[in-house]
């Protein structure tokens, strides 16, 4: 996923405007995750550690199954918190499914999973990828299932959208 290439000159370190920006979204996110997801804010404060910012062409964050706890992003420009939220959701199903693996020893040779005949199609890139990774993929798809639908996070938007010119007002405060 991250190559020689994504890190020479440091091209993965956000300016430190940008870093400040990301820093206040994600605080912003985990306000609204707190309010609406008590339970989820709650067992992901509990598992991960560790967020950091880290730019990778092409992905929008990731998690690594021998760093458990640690999520890191690399939010797109036109993220809201909600975009934000969701992305950590996504990070937090894929460390869930680490320790599972770590646990119950689901795949216990990744190296075996990434042979040629191993690959399989993804339901998410719609490309070939090791085994586990796909399991993986499966186990995010039906988190997906188990979240709020996308009409009540649009609901959120909206309700985000009324407050913030309120914010910018000074007649509402988060």
């Amino acid at each position: 996923m991250v190559d020689s290439k994504d890190v020479e000159n440091n091209k993965h370190i956000f300016k430190p405007n940008s870093q400040i920006e990301i820093t206040d979204s994600l605080e912003k996110s985990f306000k609204l995750l707190k309010t609406f997801f008590p339970d989820f804010y709650y067992l992901f404060n509990t598992l991960i550690g560790t967020i950091f910012s880290f730019k990778v062409r092409g992905f929008g964050g990731g998690s690594v199954s021998r760093l458990i706890g640690v999520i890191w992003l690399n939010p797109i420009k036109n993220w809201n918190i909600v975009d934000i939220g969701e992305q950590l959701y996504h990070e937090f199903i894929h460390n869930a499914f680490f320790i599972d693996d770590m646990i119950h020893g689901t795949f216990p040779d990744p190296n075996a999973c990434a042979t040629e005949d191993a690959l399989v199609i993804s339901a998410i890139r719609k490309q070939k990828r090791p085994i586990h990774l796909c399991y993986f993929d499966g186990f995010f798809q039906f988190g997906k299932t188990q979240q709020p639908s996308r009409g009540y996070i649009l609901r959120i938007s909206q309700t985000l959208s009324y407050m913030r010119p309120r914010a910018e007002l000074g007649t509402y405060r988060a």
